[in-house]
């Protein structure tokens, strides 16, 4: 589900809440993450460590962030990585992300 808001003020408070759901077969490791990325920087959190999901298990993360002071679409990007390196299969699981405009 995507709530959203037509339009932020810099330094505006924007909550941000993801569900995280274990799609696949397996119950996730105990080393998995959701960590920042790319883009705009608008929280002060860079990583999350996640519970191990069974399968079919979600995960509510909520995040604080504000509006960067630059006027336009913003974008920042976290990604789910499990156990292993960028070689693994199961590395990058998924890329949540949100977008606001600045005005």
């Amino acid at each position: 589900r995507v709530l959203f808001r037509a339009s932020f003020r810099p330094g505006d408070s924007v909550d941000i809440k993801w569900t995280i759901v274990n799609i696949g077969t397996q119950k996730w490791e105990n080393e998995t993450y959701l960590e920042y990325q790319s883009g705009s920087q608008m929280t002060e959190e860079t990583q999350i460590k996640l519970p191990r999901l069974k399968p079919g298990g979600q995960y509510d993360v909520v995040l604080d962030a504000t509006a960067p002071s630059e006027p336009g679409m913003q974008i920042m990007v976290w990604a789910v990585n499990g156990p292993g390196t960028v070689k693994d299969s199961n590395y990058w699981m998924c890329y949540p992300y949100v977008r606001i405009i600045v005005e």
